[in-house]
């Protein structure tokens, strides 16, 4: 049996021993976590909705830490043009939103890694349901975006 609560607590300390990254739980209405970088102070925080299952917590800290780790993989190598950015200020044209959506996906495969490299043996196919469940977050919000309107998108 996965133990979720030793889990979380090391990822917790990797991040911020070694990534000066900070971790906080708040009621947020909107999103199931997000992350936030300040350029000019070098540091940055992950903020994970506190009504989320401990499971999923863990599952969106990952992928919040993918950002992180992409962010300081694009001063070298990855041109990500958004991180750090407020989403809705970034649709105006559909090449950024495509990129938008190209960068959470490449945020939950990072997230994976990061479980592999701590040797957190997360379940993949846990993980992929969260992963998928999220994917669907991101379609209904660019969907509403582009198209308006409710839209039916209960199904599977």
């Amino acid at each position: 049996m996965v133990n979720y609560s030793k889990i979380y607590k090391k990822l917790i300390n990797w991040l911020y021993i070694h990534h000066n990254v900070a971790v906080y739980e708040a009621n947020t209405a909107d999103c199931d976590g997000y992350y936030n970088f300040d350029t000019n102070k070098k540091y940055a925080n992950i903020t994970v909705n506190k009504k989320v299952d401990l499971k999923s917590k863990i599952f969106i800290i990952l992928h919040e830490a993918g950002h992180h780790i992409l962010n300081q993989e694009s001063k070298t190598k990855v041109n990500l043009r958004f991180s750090g950015l407020c989403h809705s200020r970034l649709m105006r044209k559909k090449s950024d939103t495509v990129s938008l959506l190209r960068e959470e996906i490449l945020a939950w495969e990072k997230g994976y890694e990061i479980s592999q490299q701590l040797k957190l043996y997360i379940p993949w196919r846990d993980y992929e349901k969260e992963m998928i469940k999220q994917y669907w977050t991101y379609i209904k919000y660019i969907s509403m975006h582009w198209f308006g309107g409710k839209k039916n998108y209960s199904r599977s």
